[in-house]
């Protein structure tokens, strides 16, 4: 997995840009800190990281996010965005890693495969049925 200061080497102007909107409330930024903190948090960490992790970066985001809100500092605001960019590709990195029982694809596949028809004794099964008879004798919704 990529180090922060890789990542961070990797961000452009672009991405700053583009990424903004994903800054949460300053408040989210204290919730997590709290949560981190917590004893039920840090058992957590322990049993998944082997060690406690370190809470700081979400006081830090919540300091500079208080920072941008009351004085409009566009470099709080840039650390801030540089610091969820870092987690959204840390997280990115991590689905990628561990999930490689499929593949990921492009585009959905086509509707024969997405929605194949029924095997025939199910077709048969749905005909005599109270849903059956309502869809052949409507195309519309029914509702009872």
């Amino acid at each position: 997995m990529s180090s922060d200061t890789e990542i961070r080497r990797d961000i452009t102007e672009e991405d700053l840009e583009k990424y903004q909107n994903l800054v949460p409330t300053c408040e989210h930024y204290e919730e997590e800190y709290s949560d981190c903190r917590s004893i039920r948090a840090r058992l957590h960490q322990r049993f998944v990281h082997g060690e406690e992790i370190d809470c700081e970066p979400w006081k830090t985001d919540h300091g500079n996010c208080l920072k941008w809100r009351k004085e409009k500092d566009l470099t709080a605001l840039r650390a801030v965005t540089e610091s969820e960019i870092i987690r959204m590709r840390k997280r990115q990195e991590a689905t990628r890693a561990t999930t490689q029982v499929w593949e990921f694809r492009e585009e959905p596949p086509p509707d024969a495969v997405w929605s194949p028809p029924l095997p025939p004794y199910l077709a048969e099964k749905v005909k005599s049925s109270m849903i059956g008879s309502q869809s052949q004798s409507s195309k519309g919704c029914v509702l009872m």
